[in-house]
């Protein structure tokens, strides 16, 4: 983080922990990422969490397929993810309000292809395990590096009781979160504050 309140963020579908912990030894905070931002401030992450708040009440829950595996960059190992209509809609919906709102704040110049991809960890280091498998991504989360994650649901949820009502209804302090910038596994763990955003 700068001086001025600037951090390294995205904006990512986490994976499911009832899917993540069937793979040992991988890094934490599984995800999908849908757009990194080089630079971003606290500012800016609370327009954009607002604006993909408004995108994910209007898709709903996103399927995600995930078959085989590469290397990818700097010899990370990476679950592949068959892109599918709804997904490919979501992106492009919540990349282009982002670059809207703030031009060129999403990084679109270093991979103009979009490979959706679940990063494991190091290639040399990360066991061999299967990880083809299909599943639901129910939120979508703006991470910043070092700094605030916000999360979004993307379907409602049943709330039978006042207090459980008014439970989800708040929104708590953000918490700190971890490593966003994909440089080695562990990054991004899930120890930080964390916004979650009113359905």
């Amino acid at each position: 983080m700068s001086d001025q309140g600037q951090y390294k963020g995205m904006i990512a579908l986490p994976i499911p922990t009832a899917i993540s912990k069937l793979w040992p030894g991988v890094q934490d905070h599984l995800h999908i990422t849908l757009g990194y931002m080089p630079t971003v401030t606290t500012n800016q992450a609370n327009v954009l969490a607002m604006l993909v708040h408004d995108t994910a009440k209007a898709f709903g829950a996103v399927p995600v397929q995930l078959r085989g595996q590469a290397v990818f960059g700097d010899n990370s190992k990476v679950a592949l993810v068959i892109p599918n209509p709804r997904l490919r809609a979501l992106r492009n919906v919540i990349i282009t309000r982002a670059l809207k709102a703030f031009p060129k704040i999403v990084d679109t110049w270093t991979y103009p292809n979009w490979r959706p991809h679940v990063t494991l960890g190091d290639a040399k280091r990360t066991p061999r395990i299967s990880t083809d498998t299909t599943f639901v991504c129910e939120t979508i989360e703006i991470s910043l590096m070092n700094g605030p994650c916000y999360e979004v649901a993307f379907k409602e949820e049943d709330h039978d009781d006042a207090d459980s009502r008014q439970k989800h209804s708040s929104v708590p302090e953000p918490r700190r979160a971890g490593r966003v910038d994909g440089k080695r596994p562990g990054r991004g763990g899930r120890d930080g504050r964390r916004r979650v955003l009113p359905r």
